[in-house]
């Protein structure tokens, strides 16, 4: 068997699952205006619970009647019915299922209220201080929450008390100065997760497992394990782990407070972030859980924080670093990575771009992915066979053009890729090589294995004109030739010490690039350039036409420009902004300053990322010449964006224009 540690069954309480895989609780976005369960979110799970997930986990379940609904719901009654379709139809695919049960409390957006009233990073405003009165009656909701989960079918709850929620507020040292019954010392600040779990426990019976999750450290001034703060001990954690074990919880999924809070000063220095972007090292938080597990832990402890590959999740199990494993993103990527990894077939890659937790958690749109088109709509959307299949002839093995070739196949289409380079994956070549950019070389990998196990037929080394098109004879022509570089029209840019950040990449063994460099342009192409030669010991300078401000501002990411800055920071990397080229000779690079002085700077290459443009030649070719072929644009040649707009142009043109 493939990977047997991971695939082994474990107990949990007297609950018996069949392998240590679990969805980690997500907020995806697809609950109705009201907080009830729609059905896009019940197929959200039962797709997960087909591909052989072991737990499911409900996103954040809110047990209090929030002024502004931003999750599910359990405050009433009336959900019940709701959230028991979801319990059944999860276990009749084959998955266990329980509530994540919480309050957002001083986080709310509207009306908060908290431990104690203070200012904090964590905090939109300072939130009104609870009375006793208040707590009792927060604890008695949470109590009926979970009554509410074992009448509707779930098979435990998990008591959220991570990423600063309320049950982590009355925890942390840092959210929780009382001094009464419920704050002031260690016993008293765990008071509130006592009288809540000694409740369900007394109302649900004791073979009703409630899990725990709370934060190993909090990137906060006197938060839990905070390394920053002498009068924190480093053990916080550890005990409050021991504690809630002699509590009776069923597990402890360990997790964090950091680095997705953008208001939380510092966070891109964080060394735990909660949602850590492509930049951060894969597997972050699974130290914590092993801090946990090594310390005589006797209850299943769970590991999270971007596990995305199944070899590196059977080395945690094996290696006894934690006994199970949380995977958010990675499932949305592919909802039958359990399934795909016990047969060892070609797993759809979670890139870690954070696409999903943009479009959920800041625009509120309903979770989205970059390598998974169809997520949230996994009845809705099918690239169906069709009774009319067509010849298709795509121009480009890029993210997009490959991505529309394999749904196009998957329709039954006769498919043709053409590539004018010796080798497919377009963009995705470049983005791989450094080695901060591990996601995308996986996801180069997964299109080169998928394209070879489907039997789709690419043509590289061809460079495509008209007479290519119609010696074809297409019904469809699907264009994803991509963008090319944006060249500034100056004095020496055409010398042999220029190139565009591309090329560099994709020949930087080949090129002299030298020990002194300037990137120009400060976008996220730019910054990764600038950190790749910084990283090999070579004297980098930065600049851009933007001023500092707007730099600092840019936003490209979610998070991860801001990661990426602190990168090229730590690796030495001097930015200058406000600065306009001039001029370029064998020597070196002129700049010119806001107030139009000019500033000489010697470097031996110049690599210009001033962004790109689509590349429409053959669009223009073929409008000209009259194909007669229906033809399509997909990526970057209709408009230079990135690999989420690519991958998912291509699939969804192709199932609107080819079903």
């Amino acid at each position: 068997m493939l990977f047997p540690h991971l695939f082994s069954p474990i107990k949990v309480d007297s609950l018996e699952l069949k392998n240590r895989v679990v969805l980690a609780p997500l907020d995806v976005g697809l609950h109705d205006p009201e907080g009830q369960v729609t059905d896009r979110y019940i197929d959200f799970l039962v797709e997960r619970a087909k591909g052989e997930t072991g737990l499911i986990i409900t996103e954040f379940t809110s047990v209090w009647p929030e002024q502004r609904v931003i999750t599910t719901a359990v405050w009433d009654d009336k959900f019940v019915p709701g959230l028991a379709r979801m319990a059944e139809a999860v276990k009749d695919a084959g998955s266990k299922i329980f509530m994540q049960i919480a309050v957002l409390g001083g986080k709310s957006y509207v009306e908060p209220f908290a431990p104690s009233a203070i200012e904090s990073e964590l905090y939109t405003e300072v939130p009104r201080e609870m009375t006793v009165d208040d707590i009792q009656k927060v604890i008695e909701a949470f109590i009926l929450g979970a009554a509410r989960a074992k009448q509707a079918g779930f098979d435990g709850v998990e008591y959220h008390c991570a990423h600063s929620y309320l049950g982590g507020q009355f925890m942390s040292p840092h959210t929780n100065r009382r001094d009464d019954d419920y704050g002031g010392d260690f016993e008293r600040r765990m008071r509130f997760g006592t009288e809540i779990v000694t409740g369900i426990k007394q109302v649900c019976g004791g073979d009703f497992p409630v899990g725990f999750k709370f934060s190993a450290h909090e990137h906060l001034h006197g938060g839990v394990n905070d390394r920053y703060d002498e009068h924190i001990k480093d053990d916080l954690h550890l005990q409050i782990a021991k504690y809630m074990e002699n509590l009776g919880v069923a597990y402890l999924h360990v997790a964090t407070t950091s680095a997705t809070i953008m208001q939380v000063k510092g966070f891109v220095e964080c060394t735990h972030p909660s949602v850590p972007p492509l930049y951060i090292k894969p597997n972050t938080l699974v130290d914590l859980a092993e801090e946990i597990k090594q310390n005589g832990a006797g209850i299943p402890v769970i590991a999270t924080g971007g596990i995305t590959d199944p070899v590196h999740a059977e080395e945690i199990i094996a290696r006894e670093r934690a006994d199970m494993v949380a995977l958010g993103r990675t499932l949305i990527a592919d909802p039958h990575w359990a399934k795909k990894a016990g047969a060892g077939e070609n797993i759809i890659p979670c890139i870690r771009c954070n696409f999903c937790h943009t479009f959920v958690v800041m625009d509120r749109g309903g979770v989205q992915c970059t390598t998974n088109p169809i997520v949230g709509r996994e009845k809705l959307i099918a690239f169906n066979k069709t009774d009319s299949p067509q010849k298709v002839v795509v121009v480009g093995a890029g993210p997009g053009g490959l991505e529309a070739g394999l749904r196009a196949k998957e329709m039954g289409h006769d498919v043709v890729i053409y590539e004018k380079r010796d080798v497919i994956g377009g963009e995705m070549i470049s983005a791989s090589i450094p080695d901060f950019k591990w996601d995308i070389k996986r996801l180069l990998h997964y299109y080169i294995t998928e394209v070879q196990n489907v039997g789709l037929e690419v043509r590289t080394g061809t460079t495509v004109t008209l007479d290519t098109l119609k010696s074809e004879y297409p019904d469809v022509v699907i264009l994803a030739t991509g963008g090319e570089a944006i060249i500034p029209d100056i004095p020496g840019i055409e010398g042999d010490n220029v190139v565009t950040a591309i090329d560099a990449i994709v020949r930087w063994d080949e090129l002299d690039i030298g020990e002194r460099v300037m990137v120009l342009g400060a976008g996220l192409v730019g910054y990764e350039v600038a950190w790749f030669a910084a990283q090999q010991g070579r004297d980098v300078v930065l600049a851009s036409r933007r001023s500092e401000e707007d730099v600092i501002k840019l936003k490209e990411h979610g998070t991860n420009l801001a990661v990426l800055r602190k990168g090229v920071r730590d690796a030495g990397v001097r930015i200058l902004a406000s600065r306009e080229l001039k001029q370029v000779n064998e020597t070196g690079v002129m700049l010119a300053t806001d107030d139009g002085a000019e500033e000489f700077h010697p470097v031996e290459k110049l690599i210009i990322s001033r962004g790109y443009t689509p590349r429409r030649g053959l669009k223009r070719d073929i409008e000209a010449a009259d194909l007669r072929c229906e033809v399509y644009e997909v990526g970057d040649c209709v408009e230079v964006r990135n690999f989420f707009d690519a991958i998912n142009e291509g699939a969804h043109m192709v199932r609107a224009k080819l079903g």
